[in-house]
């Protein structure tokens, strides 16, 4: 079977787990018959680690790119990265304000990734 591999991305003070099951169970509604699903997580407090608990929920694996692999400014741009390469789509929860974020859809729109977006 293929691997569908889905970042689940969002402010460190998203903690809506009704909104991110709803929105992430409607994004793969078509996938889950023809994929084995796998939740791309960072590790981080927030939509990150709500991302993981569905996962949990569904039984899904899920596959780490913690933030503690870099030190420095650069440390979440190089875990974005890395994620985006090992991801076949994104969902983010986005409060409008959050950079960590932002920088992530912004990266995932260049790289031209299916994204959608989920304001809170």
């Amino acid at each position: 079977m293929k691997y569908f591999n889905l970042i689940i991305a969002g402010g460190r003070d998203f903690f809506d787990y009704a909104l991110l099951k709803d929105s992430v169970s409607d994004l793969l509604a078509d996938k889950v018959a023809e994929f084995e699903i796998v939740i791309v997580s960072s590790t981080v407090r927030g939509g990150d680690m709500l991302g993981e608990a569905y996962a949990c929920e569904f039984g899904y694996e899920v596959a780490e790119f913690p933030y503690d692999h870099v030190e420095g400014d650069m440390v979440e741009c190089y875990c974005n990265s890395q994620m985006l390469k090992f991801a076949d789509a994104c969902i983010c929860f986005w409060d409008g304000m959050s950079k960590g974020t932002k920088q992530l859809i912004d990266l995932a729109t260049a790289s031209q990734l299916p994204l959608r977006v989920i304001s809170y």
